[in-house]
């Protein structure tokens, strides 16, 4: 019996295989890669499709926290010389 289909995976060898795209603000973090790739090492669609979420969410979370970093790094840059930043 065929596996059911699980939006950002790839069935291979009878196993959920993770085929994620990664977004381009963070291909530095991941040494230019397209894709992030791996397995659930599942033939349960279910915990394929869990697994896919998370695995989707690592990258969101990585664009936000370069971008919140840069805007932290940009509000250092404009402090006076001197400037401790405390309130």
């Amino acid at each position: 019996m065929a596996l059911a289909k699980v939006s950002g995976t790839k069935i291979r060898g009878g196993v959920y295989h993770l085929n994620i795209a990664i977004p381009p603000e963070i291909h530095h973090l991941h040494q230019v890669r397209a894709l992030l790739t791996g397995t659930p090492k599942t033939a349960d669609p279910k915990v394929a499709a869990r697994g896919v979420t998370f695995a989707r969410a690592q990258p969101i979370q990585q664009v936000e926290e370069t971008a919140r970093s840069a805007d932290v790094n940009a509000r250092l840059a404009e402090l006076p010389p001197g400037s401790t930043g405390a309130v």
